[in-house]
């Protein structure tokens, strides 16, 4: 146990007027913290790799599989939007090479390792500073922060996490002197920045700290070597342009910003919304009171200690330095209450925090209260980590579903053909051909013929809309009536009166209907030659389902007109579903094989 943490945990006050300020004392006890900490860091794991279960390529990853698999110099340096991403991707390259894409467990436990990582050197920090109990408090609003979910539900965050938890330790190596953790401190701060766009304010924030505590020349090229080397890559490789627009913007966004990263640590955000565009929930209803008490807070503890100054001013130049460069980088196309910001945000205002509560003395009473508020806040945010969880889920869902279109239809399908069902399209946009060269060197996580029908509804329609666009599952107009093969076998019929003549089957809607009563609709087996569907007194609305429970609308065909509906044969036994919504009367016919 360290020196500080000793005298801090000498200058608590005991107080004997519950069991629980009691504990509060008792877990300032070295031993027991850790052992606190272990049993929290191994629940958060096992918590995390449950929740992630089900979970692919998301968003950017499908971007580096497709893009980054070379070996080129600028395959490891080119910038990803914006940032130098030179160690995840190597990661990333590791993992294609290793395990592939059709193995999506290695990824998960690289972003929950990284996030363990982070929560630990969160509570070395304030350890150090307030002791076990209050750094076992601090860790605990991370571990469980589910308003900052992408960062440790999303293994392609892992860059910003590596940025975070190196610069976190570097920041704590340089309290020290001796040369050892100053040779570990540089190379940390050139892996932060070289990790992600992070690594800069925690840069920023070091050189901070470095000019108030007057380290000498000889220090200079701590900081100095990796700054450079950053500064070359960029004026090489990054050319980010700051609009107009953004810098007249920047100070709302901040304010923004700082609001919604105190509301959400205090677990005020509301039912915050996963999907994009998202919705601030509560934030900035509770943000901003949040943020002018925090503000008056900060001022009166660095009035009454002015050493406060100093020692926070380090991650306080953090916090600045990332809401104001993301604001002029990213107002324009992000929100300020974006999950990956708030993350990082909250841990640099713990930090803050915590530096200006070194050497605070207070009771084991007041302290509790402390740990109850802070364990409202994290019941508050597990159940958004639930809900980001189940959205997470189903993208993959959504993901695998999508790839399976490809397989069942690979030789027939247009390696042209872009899925345009895919979990985030238009911003990845996925070939055919492109799909089957990933497929042959990495693997799939395509779901398969057999386990397709046991997916959610949502990913079955995910697969039919993708079938239907590469099987041309649509209504072409015809001027002549081919000839009839067999009758489609009927499944139901409601809203009208069924009749069977020869090849064909009709279904007149009813001139009336009462309140309630269903619409005309004829749901039948769609035979594989196809059919040819004619509309008599007024339009037909045609849908097709082949997985999915509900079906997915195909076209519509005018009044007085006729057209065929024949899907191309794939790789799957399964036959097609027609619904027929006539606004009058529809006749529909087998066509002969």
């Amino acid at each position: 146990m360290s020196k500080t943490a000793v005298s801090h945990d000498r200058r608590i006050r005991h107080s004997r007027s519950s069991p629980g300020a009691r504990a509060a004392e008792f877990l300032n006890a070295s031993r027991l913290a850790w052992v606190a900490l272990g049993v929290m860091l191994a629940a958060t794991a096992v918590l995390l790799y449950r929740e992630t279960r089900g979970t692919t390529l998301w968003f950017d990853e499908w971007t580096w599989a497709l893009t980054r698999r070379g070996s080129s110099l600028d395959s490891f340096l080119a910038p990803h939007n914006g940032h130098l991403s030179l160690v995840p991707i190597a990661i990333y390259k590791l993992l294609f090479a290793t395990a592939g894409i059709g193995d999506y467990r290695p990824y998960r436990v690289l972003v929950i390792g990284g996030h363990l990582l982070v929560a630990t050197l969160v509570f070395l920090y304030a350890r150090a500073r307030v002791g076990g109990f209050l750094g076992l408090v601090a860790t605990a609003l991370i571990l469980f922060f589910g308003p900052g979910w992408q960062n440790f539900i999303w293994p392609f965050q892992i860059g910003w996490l590596l940025s975070l938890s190196t610069g976190m330790a570097a920041l704590m190596l340089r309290e020290r002197e001796d040369r050892g953790s100053t040779l570990a401190a540089c190379g940390l701060i050139a892996v932060s920045l070289a990790s992600s766009g992070i690594g800069v304010p925690i840069a920023a924030g070091l050189v901070a700290d470095a000019l108030v505590r007057r380290r000498g020349r000889r220090d200079a090229w701590v900081l100095g070597i990796p700054i450079a080397l950053y500064l070359l890559w960029s004026i090489h490789y990054q050319h980010t342009a700051i609009e107009r627009h953004a810098v007249v913007a920047a100070p709302g966004f901040v304010a923004d910003e700082v609001a919604s990263a105190l509301a959400a640590l205090a677990g005020l955000g509301g039912q915050i919304s996963m999907a994009v565009p998202t919705s601030s929930g509560t934030l900035l209803e509770w943000g901003p009171p949040l943020a002018v008490a925090t503000v008056l807070a900060m001022v009166w503890r660095m009035a009454r200690w002015p050493a406060a100054r100093r020692r926070a001013l380090a991650p306080l130049t953090m916090a600045g330095a990332f809401w104001l460069l993301t604001a002029l980088t990213r107002s324009f196309i992000g929100e300020p209450f974006s999950s990956r910001y708030l993350y990082v945000g909250a841990v640099f205002v713990l930090l803050a925090a915590l530096a200006l509560a070194h050497g605070l003395s207070l009771r084991a009473s007041h302290q509790l209260i402390v740990g109850i508020l802070a364990a409202g806040a994290v019941a508050s945010n597990l159940g958004l980590l639930g809900s980001a969880s189940r959205y997470v889920r189903a993208q993959g869902a959504q993901t695998a579903a999508a790839l399976a279109a490809f397989e069942l239809t690979r030789g027939a399908v247009d390696p042209g053909f872009v899925e345009g069902s895919f979990p985030g399209y238009p911003l990845v946009v996925l070939r055919a051909g492109q799909y089957f060269a990933l497929e042959r060197a990495l693997g799939s996580p395509a779901a398969s013929l057999a386990t397709l029908p046991a997916y959610p509804e949502d990913a079955r329609q995910v697969a039919d809309a993708s079938l239907i666009a590469i099987n041309r599952v649509t209504p072409e107009a015809t001027a002549q009536r081919p000839p009839t093969g067999t009758r489609p076998a009927v499944e139901w019929a409601s809203g009208g009166a069924l009749t069977r003549r020869g090849g064909c089957v009709s279904l007149t809607a009813q001139a009336v209907s009462a309140p309630g009563t269903p619409s005309p609709t004829l749901a039948l087996i769609l035979p594989r030659t196809g059919v040819v569907v004619t509309a008599v007194g007024g339009q037909v609305g045609l849908g097709a389902r082949r997985f999915a429970d509900r079906p997915t609308p195909i076209g519509t065909i005018a009044a007085g007109t006729g057209a065929l509906v024949r899907p191309q044969p794939d790789r799957a036994p399964q036959p097609w579903h027609l619904w027929v919504s006539p606004g009058a009367l529809a006749t529909v016919c087998g066509l002969r094989g």
